[in-house]
């Protein structure tokens, strides 16, 4: 017969084994998601753009909009931009983005980037250096106006230092996420979108790539995105340095704690159920 155990069992010692039993599920599904991650950004650790295929990728190619979006500071179309708002009489700083899903022209053929929740690493695009927010214009005001770190910039006074950070159409740009092929193809367009820009020089712009050789050439066969072993998707203008991006070892922990503390629990638990059945022998 085993001996039994040596723990009082109470009220509290009851209740702490049912809470131990609840969190040792998700401390393991926890421990198991850091260990899938890890194993996925170590294979794509060497930093080589790979082509496209399912699964997690590492993939390079040319940025295409799918949606109108202007950097605030060059005016420039581009798949997100973060604006960020200094001042020099104080340490205190703001920012503010926007980022939309985007085209990924690559060698492989079209890619849909569905990283407008995902991570974006970009380099300044734009700088500059005012002497009070009275000096930018009413688009800049309203986004200074968006976040109560702006605001109290904008009314502490002084020169503000504006940096612009933007993915810009055409450009090059990383992308590490999990590739998938598209059930449906996206409906072909006949010819180029042109979209008038809303501005002071009036110009205009294609939302598809310049230079495709046919309506087809533009209709993405593949969609880039979070998902299973990744949290988010990762957007760069340049080749992202992935072990940044992998979680804490302290994590894999679960994989082993999770369980133990659910096994504990449960043989507490029967204790006290064995200790309830002899008790009504």
């Amino acid at each position: 017969m085993a001996a039994p155990l040596l723990i009082p069992v109470t009220p509290a010692v009851m209740i702490a084994a049912v809470a131990c039993v609840i969190a040792g599920g998700p401390w393991f599904a926890d421990g198991l998601r850091a260990l899938r991650q890890r194993r996925a950004l170590a294979a794509l650790r060497s930093g080589a753009v790979a082509s496209l295929r399912e699964g997690p990728v590492t993939v390079r190619g040319t940025v295409v909009l799918d949606s109108p979006l202007f950097a605030p500071l060059s005016g420039r179309p581009c798949a997100g931009y973060m604006l960020e708002v200094g001042s020099t009489l104080t340490t205190m700083f703001g920012r503010v983005s926007d980022t939309r899903a985007f085209r990924l022209a690559t060698r492989d053929g079209m890619a849909e980037v569905e990283a407008a929740t995902g991570q974006w690493e970009m380099a300044i695009s734009s700088e500059r250096t005012v002497g009070s927010a009275s000096e930018l214009s009413e688009n800049l005001r309203v986004l200074l106006a968006s976040t109560p770190e702006l605001r109290w910039l904008v009314a502490h006074g002084g020169p503000l230092v504006l940096r612009e950070r933007a993915l810009l159409a055409g450009s090059v740009a990383v992308v590490l996420g999990v590739a998938s092929v598209l059930a449906a193809p996206a409906i072909e367009m006949a010819e180029p979108i042109v979209l008038a820009r809303t501005g002071t020089d009036d110009s205009a712009w294609i939302v598809n790539a310049p230079g495709a050789s046919s309506p087809a050439s533009s209709t993405p066969a593949w969609s880039i995105g979070g998902g299973e072993p990744f949290e988010h998707c990762i957007v760069s203008d340049g080749a992202p340095e992935t072990w940044r991006f992998s979680p804490p070892a302290w994590r894999l922990l679960g994989t082993v704690l999770g369980p133990a503390l659910s096994l504990a629990g449960l043989l507490v638990l029967a204790e006290a159920a064995g200790r309830v059945l002899d008790g009504g022998l």
